[in-house]
């Protein structure tokens, strides 16, 4: 089963993401966290997980540890840049805000080919 982290402060987009990945990726879970220490403690109890979908500033999601725990978890990061520039950075997927439906799918055929 495929299992998302999905961290975005708004309630109403990060709901909006869970959806969207729920309908790319039939049967999946998703779990939702508010801030990056939310997000810290849920990885904390998880063994498994396929990607996780993050918006936060780029230098607190470098500086919290969380990118390196994602990666050991051999999960794909998917960030959302604010910046516009949307260049792919260390392996990463790099997706514009707002995101549509469409670029979640494209994520998600990336990141689990033939699931979505």
């Amino acid at each position: 089963m495929r299992q998302f982290l999905v961290l975005e402060s708004n309630p109403l987009v990060a709901e909006d993401l869970a959806e969207a990945l729920r309908t790319g990726c039939e049967g999946c879970v998703v779990a939702v966290a508010a801030s990056i220490e939310e997000a810290t403690d849920l990885l904390a109890k998880t063994k498994d997980l396929t990607a996780a979908f993050l918006r936060a500033p780029f230098d607190a999601l470098k500086d919290s540890g969380l990118p390196q725990r994602i990666t050991e978890l051999g999960a794909q990061l998917v960030v959302f840049d604010d910046t516009g520039l949307c260049e792919d950075v260390q392996g990463w997927i790099m997706l514009p805000t707002p995101f549509t439906n469409d670029m979640i799918e494209q994520a998600l055929a990336r990141i689990a080919p033939g699931d979505s």
